[in-house]
């Protein structure tokens, strides 16, 4: 892991809204019941357990909340625990705008390739202290990051 300090990148324009179960939440107010939610370049996705009644329910939710290849997976808890947000899309995008900031307390980088740096800011927009983790890596934040991070450009 290194440290950038106060650069001045631009952001993706990003909306806080995201389908769960065939409705339309923001998950700035709130995750509202989700404890998976998938960041891609055209929409926010989430998925709860609570609604995975059938086995093949059960099955899709397992597979929505493991970490796949190709994605930068973060988590509310330490050890790969808790609420898991999850984006495989450029660009910095403001963790508050998905009622995530200063919540990752652990996180796996599965992208792979050169340019697959997980980079992440004290401040939206990717501002403040920028630090990044390579890709494949899996870590529990240390103090000085646990509940710090504001924005990610996976």
């Amino acid at each position: 892991m290194a440290v950038a300090q106060d650069a001045q990148p631009t952001t993706r324009a990003q909306s806080a809204q995201a389908t769960l179960n065939g409705k339309t939440i923001d998950l700035a107010k709130g995750w509202q019941g989700a404890d998976v939610c998938e960041v891609t370049a055209g929409a926010t996705t989430c998925w709860d357990r609570e609604t995975a009644g059938t086995r093949a329910q059960k099955n899709e939710f397992a597979l929505k909340y493991k970490c796949n290849k190709g994605w930068v997976c973060l988590y509310d808890e330490k050890k790969l625990k808790g609420r898991m947000l999850r984006f495989n899309d450029g660009g910095w995008n403001n963790l508050g705008k998905f009622g995530f900031n200063n919540k990752m307390s652990s996180l796996w980088n599965r992208q792979s390739g050169w340019g697959s740096r997980a980079w992440f800011s004290t401040k939206s927009s990717g501002r403040g202290t920028q630090w990044y983790y390579d890709p494949g890596k899996v870590t529990t934040m240390s103090k000085n990051y646990d509940d710090k991070a504001n924005s990610v450009y996976p």
